[in-house]
């Protein structure tokens, strides 16, 4: 199916949205995203990026929040370092089941601790 996408100005700062229809349970597609920490995601990132940074923090303060840091491998010169903040919400839409919401935003939007903190 297709992908609706959306764009938009807020306070000077554009936003982002999609939404997409899944042949895949909510609960399946939401094991792959938000679970990083297998010993295969760790395997197939260490050989692309070798022995760059690679961090994470779930369940961040008791919530469903996650906190990514990662090293990526660009050119054989040039590394970047990315850190995101990832969090979903679960919700009940009357008799027709439930519905997921997933966020992820740069780690600098999160209002508490940062990875060098």
């Amino acid at each position: 199916e297709e992908v609706d996408k959306f764009l938009w100005n807020e306070g000077g700062k554009v936003w982002a949205a999609y939404g997409v229809t899944v042949d895949k349970s909510a609960e399946n597609l939401l094991a792959e995203v938000f679970v990083l920490d297998t010993y295969e995601k760790k395997r197939q990132y260490n050989k692309i990026n070798g022995n760059l940074v690679r961090a994470i923090r779930k369940n961040v303060n008791g919530t469903r929040s996650t906190h990514y840091c990662v090293g990526v491998k660009l050119t054989a010169l040039d590394n970047r370092l990315f850190e995101s903040w990832y969090v979903w919400k679960k919700i009940n839409v009357s008799n027709a089941g439930s519905t997921y919401m997933v966020g992820f935003v740069p780690l600098s939007e999160y209002p508490g601790r940062k990875f060098e903190e």
